[in-house]
C-alpha cells in the first residue's frame, strides 16, 4: 500500500506539489484570517474606549468650564463687594459734604462763614499762636464776595472752610508759635489727578514750631481719624543761634598781682604817707564805668523753626464704587 502511494506521488508530482502547496496558502490564509479578525475585535475595541474616554472629557470639559465660570463670577462678585465696602467707609469716615449750603439763603451762608473765620482766630488767641491783625486763612477773597458767589462756588468754599478749621485745630494742638500764612494754590478749583476715584483741593501752610513741634504738627496730620490728608512736600528753616550783629567777647588783661612786700608799712611816716597818696589818688582820679557787655542768651534757647507744608485733602468719589 504504501509503495503504491509512493508511486501515485512519483507519477503525479506536479499536481502533489499543487496540492501541497495549495494547503500550506490555505493554513496561512485562515490562521491570518484568524489573527485579523481578533486585532479587528481588538481595534474595535480600543475604538470604543476611545470614544468612550473623549465623550468623559469632553463631558468634564464643559463641567469644569462651567465650575470655573461660576467661581469667577463668584470670586468677582466677592472683590466687587469688599472693594465696595472697603470704600464705602473711606467715604463715610472722611468725607465732609457742604452741599447742603446750596440750599441755604445767600445771607445765612455769609453770616456761617465770617462766625468760622473769628472762630479760627479765637482758637489761635486761646493756644497763644501768633497770626496778623484780620488774618483770614487764605480766604481773603472770598470774605468780601460770598455773599454773591454761585451756589456751587458756595459749596466749594464751606467744604475748603472746614479742612481749614481741622488743620487749625491741629495746629492748637501742636506746639506752633506762629501760622505765618495758609494759601490753596488752585483757590477753589481742585487739584488735577490722573486718577478719577477723589476730588482733592491742595493746601499750603507755612508755621513757625518749636523744635518738638515739627514732629507733632506732621504726625498729627498724616493719622486724623476724620480727614484723609497726603503730604506733598515739607521743607524747614531753623532759626540762627547767634545775633548776626553780636559783638565777639573781648577778654580784659587780668590786673598783675601786687607782693606783699610793696604795701608793707615799716614806720608810722610810711602809714601816713600811704593814706595821703590813696586820698589824693581818690580825688583826682574818676573811674569811668564800662558798658555791660551783650551775652548771647539764644545760643542756650531752643531755636524756632520755620515749616512749609505742602499737603492735598483727598474725597473720595461715590462713582467710584463698582456697579
Amino acid at each position: 500500500m504504501k509503495d503504491k502511494i509512493l508511486e501515485i506521488i512519483k507519477d503525479n508530482k506536479a499536481n502533489v506539489a499543487l496540492l501541497v502547496s495549495v494547503f500550506v496558502v490555505s493554513t496561512v490564509l485562515f490562521k491570518l484570517s484568524f489573527v485579523y479578525k481578533s486585532e479587528t475585535a481588538k481595534l474595535q475595541e480600543e475604538k470604543a474606549r476611545l470614544g468612550n474616554d473623549t465623550q468623559q472629557i469632553n463631558s468634564t470639559k464643559y463641567k469644569l468650564d462651567d465650575l470655573n465660570r461660576k467661581l469667577s463670577q463668584d470670586n468677582i462678585a466677592s472683590l466687587k463687594s469688599g472693594f465696595n465696602d472697603y470704600y464705602s467707609s473711606l467715604i463715610e469716615d472722611y468725607n465732609h459734604d457742604a452741599s447742603a449750603v446750596a440750599e441755604m439763603r445767600s445771607e445765612d451762608v455769609q453770616d456761617k462763614f465770617l462766625e468760622s473765620i473769628e472762630s479760627l482766630r479765637k482758637i489761635c488767641e486761646s493756644a497763644e499762636i501768633v497770626v496778623t491783625d484780620e488774618f483770614n486763612f487764605s480766604f481773603d477773597d472770598e470774605v468780601s464776595r460770598v455773599f454773591k458767589m454761585e451756589a456751587r462756588d458756595k459749596v466749594k468754599v464751606m467744604e475748603q472752610l472746614v479742612a481749614i478749621e481741622n488743620l487749625v485745630k491741629i495746629i492748637a494742638s501742636s506746639g506752633v508759635v506762629e501760622i505765618s500764612s495758609v494759601s490753596r494754590p488752585n483757590q477753589l478749583e481742585e487739584t488735577q489727578m490722573g486718577e478719577a476715584y477723589a476730588k482733592v483741593y491742595t493746601f499750603v501752610l507755612v508755621l513757625k514750631v518749636k523744635p518738638e513741634g515739627f514732629g507733632t504738627v506732621l504726625n498729627k496730620i498724616t493719622n486724623d481719624k476724620q480727614f484723609y490728608y497726603r503730604i506733598n512736600s515739607v521743607s524747614m528753616v531753623t532759626a540762627a543761634q547767634v545775633d548776626k550783629d553780636l559783638v565777639p567777647l573781648m577778654l580784659k588783661e587780668a590786673a598783675p598781682i601786687k607782693s606783699p612786700d610793696e604795701d608793707k608799712v615799716t614806720s608810722v611816716d610810711d602809714l601816713l604817707n600811704q593814706v595821703e597818696g590813696e586820698a589824693l589818688l581818690s580825688e583826682e582820679v574818676e573811674v569811668e564805668v564800662e558798658p555791660e557787655e551783650r551775652v548771647n542768651i539764644r545760643a542756650f534757647e531752643a531755636p524756632e523753626q520755620t515749616m512749609k507744608i505742602s499737603l492735598d485733602w483727598i474725597q473720595f468719589k461715590a462713582s467710584y464704587l463698582e456697579q
